[in-house]
């Protein structure tokens, strides 16, 4: 089963990862690229933003990875 989830939203890609930790727990990733960037660039930059809490399972982790992503993406706060 796949760890990521592929978004699009205000003109931003965006990948969503959950990764399990050592003590069990499941960290979060969102990594936002533009997407006009992947029409007019040979390069596209990215910027990761870690979530700093742990979670009990995939899909809260997930889930608030989402939720970073989304209002990250609405705000155009990606660091892009």
């Amino acid at each position: 089963m796949a760890n990521g989830v592929f978004i699009e939203r205000n003109g931003y890609f965006v990948v969503c990862d959950a990764v399990q930790l050592q003590n069990g727990k499941w960290g979060a990733t969102a990594m936002f690229e533009r997407k006009w960037d992947h029409d007019h660039n040979a390069l596209v930059p990215g910027m990761r933003h870690n979530i700093k809490a742990q979670f009990d399972s995939k899909n809260d982790a997930i889930q608030a990875a989402l939720a970073v992503a989304h209002q990250r993406a609405d705000a155009d706060d990606t660091g892009l």
